[in-house]
């Protein structure tokens, strides 16, 4: 049996990132690993929560960073 990672997504909040991490943290959840997205917490952050919403295992962490 494989073993179970902890596993940091990091990307810029932009949408055209952010969806492809929504889909590859779905397939690693699914696996098993703990997941946590790493990102700027600038005026996308709540739509970022929302999208990940359906993921309420991956670990959301919002940084400062630009706007």
């Amino acid at each position: 049996k494989a073993k179970r990672l902890k596993i940091a997504l990091v990307s810029i909040p932009n949408f055209g990132h952010i969806t492809h991490i929504h889909q590859l943290a779905k397939v690693l959840v699914a696996r098993g690993h703990e997941i946590h997205l790493i990102t700027i917490g600038n005026e996308r952050k709540e739509k970022i929560q929302k999208m990940f919403e359906s993921l309420p295992e991956v670990t959301l962490i919002f940084t400062e960073g630009p706007p």
